[in-house]
């Protein structure tokens, strides 16, 4: 028993304290998000952010006074992608990625071509 009273005055006591500290200054400086973050991260078994959290943030749409819709080429879905272009979005599991060029340029196999070979 005073084994256990002296773990617990020396080791757990203090670990408190520095929690409380840590916490109470938190608060008072402003950062109090960061418990938010915690909660939302490492609570819900993620160790970073992912895709999926813009469900647990404010969300708002940004409507366009005059939205212009962007051209599509000619071959538009239908380049086929490298080997290796596609093995790093499987590997990254990768949802969604946008390929922007030139006007002029008429293939997007050469940008993914200088971009991923």
């Amino acid at each position: 028993m005073v084994v256990l009273k002296t773990l617990f005055k020396w080791i757990v006591l203090p670990i408190v304290a520095l929690l409380i500290i840590i916490s109470l200054s938190l608060v008072v400086t402003g950062n109090a998000y960061i418990f938010r973050g915690l909660k939302l991260t490492y609570l819900k078994g993620e160790s970073t952010a992912n895709i999926d959290d813009y469900v647990d943030f404010d969300n708002r749409t940004i409507r366009a006074k005059n939205p212009i819709e962007w051209e599509k080429v000619a071959n538009f879905e239908q380049v086929k992608l490298t080997p290796t272009l596609q093995n790093a979005l499987d590997t990254d599991e990768t949802v969604a990625f946008l390929c922007h060029y030139q006007r002029r340029q008429t293939a997007v196999r050469k940008l993914l071509a200088r971009l991923w070979c």
